[in-house]
């Protein structure tokens, strides 16, 4: 009915102002908007709409430097999500979530994710962009874990996409 249109209509212009916040970086800003398009999503009951929104909440955080925790979680939500509904999301979401363990320096939790990233990738037929920022990602955790060598992940951690 009217209602679930306007409420998408909603959603869908909350998320297009983040993505703007999001390129020019104002990741605060970002995530509000992001947290209303959830609010939507949960009172629609809309299981497509929730999982893309926790996966920009999950992303947004970890561009913002925040909480780690709850990154985590809702990169976690995502992942479920895309594995049931949408599986050309998994490689970037395993991408992201590795991305939060690789800055909290748990790089074996880290390795698995990009490994599952690349896995989904295959899965899907090849998303080589995402798969290629992986690669790039596995060989800088492997030189950090011979090296054991934290130092040199720090300059790393969080490169503009």
């Amino acid at each position: 009915g009217m209602t679930s249109t306007n409420d998408v209509n909603a959603y869908n212009a909350y998320r297009d102002r983040a993505v703007v916040f999001m390129d020019e970086r104002k990741y605060t800003d970002a995530l509000v908007l992001f947290h209303n398009c959830l609010s939507i999503a949960d009172n629609l009951g809309d299981p497509d709409l929730q999982g893309k929104a926790h996966g920009n909440i999950g992303i947004a955080l970890y561009w913002a430097r925040q909480t780690a925790d709850q990154a985590k979680q809702h990169l976690l939500k995502a992942v479920s999500w895309a594995q049931h509904r949408s599986p050309a999301q998994l490689p970037t979401v395993y991408m992201f979530l590795g991305k939060v363990y690789m800055a909290c320096g748990e790089y074996a939790a880290a390795q698995e994710r990009f490994k599952l990233s690349i896995a989904a990738a295959t899965a899907i037929g090849g998303d080589t962009v995402t798969e290629t920022m992986v690669r790039k990602h596995l060989v800088t955790i492997s030189r950090a874990l011979s090296k054991d060598d934290e130092v040199t992940m720090l300059s790393v951690d969080f490169e503009q996409l």
